[in-house]
C-alpha cells in the first residue's frame, strides 16, 4: 500500500525522545493520521488539532487573522502548541527533570492553501513552523519551512506532497535535538528534495525553503525588549502567548471582517482587585451598548507610569501573572502618555477614572503646558480613532477640601469642562453601572494588616505552646522530686 513505505520513518520517530504537539489550519492532517497508524504513537504525539473554521482558529489564537496562510500564523500555531504541551507535561516536575523534558518538546503549526472547489486567488503553498527549546537556554528556537506547490496539480497530489513535506520537516527537526544515536536510523528514511520519481524512498518534488531563528531572551516574559526600546509594547493574549513585531513573534493582524471594540485599561494593578475587574466589566457593557459591537479589554502597564515612578521587571512579572492565570489580556508598554498609547493601540477605547480624566484635560501634562498643545495632542488621538470611557467616583475628604461639595458626593464626566471638538471622544459610565469605592492602596493596607494579624496569631500560638511545655516540664520535675524523696526516706 501507498502508506506502507512511510511506516519505517514513523517507527523511527516513535523510538526517539522528541514529543510533538501539532496544530493544523487547513491541509496537513495527514501527518497526525500517519503518526497514529503506526504503533507507538503515544511516544511521539501529545496532541493533534485541526482548525478549519475561522471561529475555531480564533479560539486557539485569540483573534481572527487577516491572512490565515502565512509564516506568522504557522509560528503562532506552533507557539500555542508548544505552550500547551509544556503545561500538560510539566505538572509535578521542577528543576532538572523539567528542563530535560522541555528540551524534547516541539510545537508544530501548519497552515496551507491548496486547490479547492471554489475559485481562489494566490499560489498553492504550505507553511510549517516548529517551536522548541534547547537544553540550558532561556529562549526558544524556531524552525520555519515553506513550499510552493504547482497550482495545476490535483488536490490529491498536493495532499501527498504536503505529507512528504511535513515528514521532511519533522525529520529535520528531530535531527537537531541531540538524538545522535538515532541519526543513522533517520537518514535511511528522510524524504529528500528533488529526487527522481523512480527512487525507492519517499521523495519531495518541490524545493523546500527553511530557516532557523534563535531567540535568547526569556520566551515567556521578554520584558527587556520594551525596557531597551526594541519594541514599544508587548501583548499577552488570553492564552498567555506573546504578540509583538519582533522575531520569532508576530503581532495580531485581525481580519477587517471582525466587528469588535478593543478597550485598553491602563493602570499599575498592584494588586489587581475587584474594583479593577468591575470597572472593566462596566466599561465593556457601556461600549457594547453604545457602539453595538462585542468589546474586549486589554490591561496595560507602562514601564514608567506618570506620577508613580518606575516599575521593576520582577514586579511586572508578578502583576502579569494576575492576568495570565485568569485568562485576561495584558500589555507592557513604554507609552506613558495617552498620545503614545494612541500610536501603539489605534482605534482602542481607553478606560480611565476621574483623576486620569482630569489629567487628560489638564494642559500642564502637555509639553509647554498650553491649551493649544493639549488640544493638538487630543485631536491627534482622535485622528487615530481612540476614545475615552470614564468612570465616576465618590468624592473623598481630600477631594472636597475646597468645600464646594460634600464628602460622599458622586463625581462623573458631567463635572468636567470638555472642549466642544473633543466631547464625542468621552463616554461616561453611569453610576448605576459602576460604583466601587476601593483603591489599590486600601487593598495593600488590608493585605498588610491581614499579614500582621496572621503573624500575631502564630506568635500567640507559639507562646501558648511554650507555656504548656513549661508547665508540663514543671509537673514532671515535681513528680520526680517526690518519687526520689519517697524512695530515699521510706525504703529500707
Amino acid at each position: 500500500m501507498f502508506i506502507d513505505k512511510y511506516k519505517p520513518l514513523i517507527s523511527a520517530f516513535h523510538s526517539m525522545p522528541g514529543l510533538l504537539s501539532i496544530k493544523v489550519c487547513g491541509s496537513g492532517t495527514g501527518l497526525i493520521q500517519l503518526l497514529s497508524t503506526v504503533p507507538g504513537c503515544s511516544n511521539t504525539l501529545i496532541h493533534g488539532e485541526t482548525l478549519y473554521n475561522a471561529f475555531a482558529t480564533e479560539k486557539v489564537l485569540d483573534y481572527v487573522p487577516k491572512h490565515f496562510v502565512s509564516a506568522a500564523i504557522s509560528r503562532q500555531l506552533a507557539q500555542r502548541a508548544y505552550r500547551e504541551s509544556v503545561s500538560c507535561l510539566n505538572r509535578g516536575q521542577t528543576g532538572a527533570a523539567q528542563e530535560e523534558r522541555n528540551a524534547y518538546l516541539v510545537g508544530i503549526g501548519i497552515t496551507s492553501a491548496l486547490t479547492t472547489s471554489r475559485e481562489r486567488m494566490g499560489v498553492s503553498q504550505v507553511f510549517l513552523s516548529a517551536w522548541t527549546k534547547k537544553k540550558g537556554m532561556e529562549g526558544v528556537v524556531v524552525h520555519d519551512y515553506h513550499v510552493v506547490l504547482p497550482k495545476e496539480w490535483e488536490r490529491e497530489k498536493q495532499e501527498i506532497e504536503v505529507l512528504l513535506f511535513s515528514l521532511h520537516c519533522v525529520a529535520d527537526i528531530f535531527a537537531t535535538m541531540n538524538c545522535d544515536r538515532d541519526l543513522q536510523k533517520l537518514s535511511q528514511f528522510v524524504p529528500e528534495v528533488n529526487r527522481q520519481k523512480e527512487f525507492v524512498l519517499p521523495s519531495l518534488y518541490c524545493p523546500v525553503e527553511s530557516s532557523v531563528t534563535v531567540f535568547t531572551h526569556d520566551s515567556e516574559f521578554p520584558i527587556p525588549l520594551v525596557l531597551h526600546g526594541k519594541v514599544p509594547a508587548i501583548l499577552w493574549n488570553s492564552k498567555g502567548d506573546v504578540r509583538i513585531p519582533y522575531d520569532p513573534y508576530h503581532p495580531e493582524k485581525e481580519s477587517d471582517d471582525v466587528e469588535r471594540v478593543n478597550l485598553l485599561y491602563p493602570g499599575s494593578f498592584n494588586p489587581l482587585h475587584y474594583g479593577h475587574t468591575e470597572l472593566a466589566r462596566a466599561a465593556t457593557k457601556v461600549a457594547e451598548e453604545r457602539l453595538g459591537k462585542p468589546a474586549r479589554v486589554t490591561y496595560e502597564m507602562a514601564v514608567r507610569v506618570v506620577d508613580k515612578g518606575a516599575i521593576d521587571v520582577d514586579q511586572l512579572k508578578v502583576r502579569l501573572g494576575q492576568f495570565i492565570q485568569r485568562g485576561g489580556r495584558a500589555a507592557i508598554t513604554s507609552a506613558t502618555l495617552f498620545v503614545e498609547k494612541s500610536a501603539v493601540f489605534p482605534g482602542y477605547g481607553f478606560i480611565i477614572g476621574m483623576d486620569t480624566a482630569k489629567r487628560v484635560l489638564d494642559p500642564k501634562y502637555y509639553g509647554g503646558g498650553t491649551q493649544e498643545e493639549m488640544l493638538a495632542a487630543l485631536l491627534e488621538i482622535k485622528k487615530n480613532k481612540n476614545f475615552f470611557i470614564v468612570a465616576g467616583r465618590k468624592l473623598s475628604a481630600s477631594a472636597t477640601a475646597d468645600g464646594e461639595r460634600e464628602k460622599g458626593t458622586w463625581e462623573d464626566l458631567s463635572s468636567l469642562t470638555i472642549p466642544t471638538e473633543l466631547r464625542d471622544m468621552f463616554i461616561s459610565i453611569p453610576e448605576s453601572d459602576f460604583r466601587i469605592d476601593v483603591s489599590s492602596t486600601e487593598i495593600r493596607e488590608r493585605q498588610g494588616q491581614k499579614n500582621n494579624d496572621v503573624c500575631n496569631y502564630y506568635y500567640y500560638i507559639r507562646e501558648l505552646f511554650f507555656l504548656l511545655y513549661s508547665v508540663l516540664l514543671l509537673i514532671l520535675l515535681t513528680k520526680s522530686v517526690w518519687i526520689f524523696f519517697f524512695f530515699f526516706f521510706f525504703t529500707p
